[in-house]
């Protein structure tokens, strides 16, 4: 709770700045550079405070000269020194900070698109290879100084946000302000091709949709905190989570209990607890269905063709990975896939 709070606080700061005036860009930095320290007690755990100090120094020094998207790049990576993951200053936030009209995937071969504005569709199903003239492992070297990560697995996670935050690549020295980002990418038969993509809340295409194919379950419903389904003709209950967070509008105690009222009253089979995409929250919110199942596991498991299982992914992380390990307690067994 204490770190929600310090991320809501940091938020804050950015909805308060209607304009970069140096008296704003000061009050901004003061309360990083006093604030911070104070609301996360590990915050010099492992960074020395000689090193802190001398990197706010080095930005006070300059706010007459920076750019907004300088200035609030050099504000995310005094957040990011710790390498906490759980504090951190989204850079989304930051007044006038505008998005490219594409979404990216990480995965074991390279950053790939898998949507795209109108006239980008060209870039749909390619990988990503560069930014203004830099190789990706250049970009993301330099994203990782505004992303705070203690692993290569949140940095990449979270990169491909901030591959496309067109300030932040601004501000890193990666594109030259103002002008459409240059992106290189490369097809499957290794021809390679590049884009001035600019910045714009138009609507995208989907590499995967109804019309080309059959979208994947955990793809589904991904605005939603959790959802479930039961297939009578495979006698098999699926649960998505996509988040550890309640849904007021759906109390997830009256989801759990819909849930288990189908267990108790349908034949099972399968049980499937998929928490690909969860990056976690607060990891209690799923009690009320995990000791639901764990009470009925005994009746569930007289039937010899039960078995329960538990997706994960490369975007599991935190609370979410907490809750999945839960199910492979001693006396539930449940493999993870």
């Amino acid at each position: 709770m204490r770190r929600c709070l310090l991320l809501w606080a940091l938020t804050a700061l950015f909805l308060k700045a209607q304009s970069s005036s140096i008296d704003s860009r000061t009050q901004d930095l003061s309360f990083v550079a006093t604030q911070l320290p104070k609301l996360d007690p590990n915050f010099f755990s492992v960074l020395s405070r000689t090193e802190f100090q001398q990197a706010v120094n080095g930005l006070q020094a300059n706010l007459g000269t920076l750019t907004d998207a300088q200035f609030y790049v050099g504000l995310a990576q005094l957040v990011a020194m710790p390498g906490d993951a759980h504090t951190y200053l989204y850079l989304s936030n930051a007044p006038g900070f505008q998005t490219l009209p594409l979404h990216l995937r990480w995965l074991d071969d390279g950053v790939f698109v898998t949507s795209a504005g109108p006239e980008y569709t060209r870039a749909l199903g390619a990988r990503l290879i560069g930014i203004g003239g830099l190789s990706i492992d250049e970009v993301i070297q330099r994203l990782g100084t505004v992303i705070p990560h203690e692993n290569d697995q949140w940095l990449h996670y979270v990169a491909q946000t901030y591959l496309l935050q067109q300030q932040t690549l601004e501000g890193l020295g990666i594109v030259p302000e103002g002008s459409p980002t240059q992106m290189t990418f490369q097809n499957l038969d290794g021809s390679e091709f590049s884009l001035s993509v600019t910045a714009s809340k138009e609507s995208r295409t989907s590499l995967l949709s109804a019309d080309t194919g059959t979208i994947p379950d955990y793809l589904l419903n991904t605005s939603t905190n959790y959802w479930f389904t039961y297939s009578a003709a495979n006698r098999m209950l699926y649960f998505k989570y996509n988040v550890c967070a309640n849904d007021p509008a759906n109390p997830f105690s009256t989801f759990a209990s819909a849930l288990l009222s189908i267990v108790d009253s349908s034949p099972i089979d399968t049980l499937v607890f998929d928490f690909r995409g969860n990056t976690g929250g607060d990891d209690s919110v799923i009690n009320p269905l995990f000791n639901g199942v764990v009470q009925r596991l005994p009746r569930l498991r007289t039937n010899p063709n039960f078995a329960l299982y538990v997706a994960i992914d490369k975007g599991t992380f935190s609370s979410g990975m907490d809750d999945a390990e839960a199910f492979k307690e001693p006396g539930l067994g449940a493999p993870a896939c």
